[in-house]
């Protein structure tokens, strides 16, 4: 499967100094937890490096022609807070 990065990816990537292979590797070990409903975007939920330790993060993906975009990627320190908001106003879906 090739993954491919937005512009808005990679500049988050940089500012975070996060790992491409690392990153590739979550998008094909990992299945979406999440659907943005908005953007039509699948969601991922992984650990990556960050600095000195490990930290959860939200991938966001596209599904594009057979391969996939990551859109943007950010690590979140507050996640349970960020999933249950993004649920309670019906723009994520829990995908089961």
């Amino acid at each position: 499967m090739e993954i491919t990065f937005s512009e808005h990816a990679l500049r988050k990537m940089g500012l975070y100094n996060l790992d491409k292979s690392e990153l590739e590797g979550l998008v094909r070990a990992s299945r979406p937890s999440y659907f943005d409903i908005r953007t039509n975007a699948l969601i991922i939920i992984g650990n990556i490096t960050l600095g000195v330790g490990v930290r959860k993060s939200v991938v966001v993906i596209a599904d594009e022609k057979g391969s996939k975009k990551v859109v943007t990627v950010y690590p979140c320190s507050k996640l349970e807070n960020e999933i249950a908001k993004k649920l309670k106003t019906k723009r994520w879906l829990k995908i089961e």
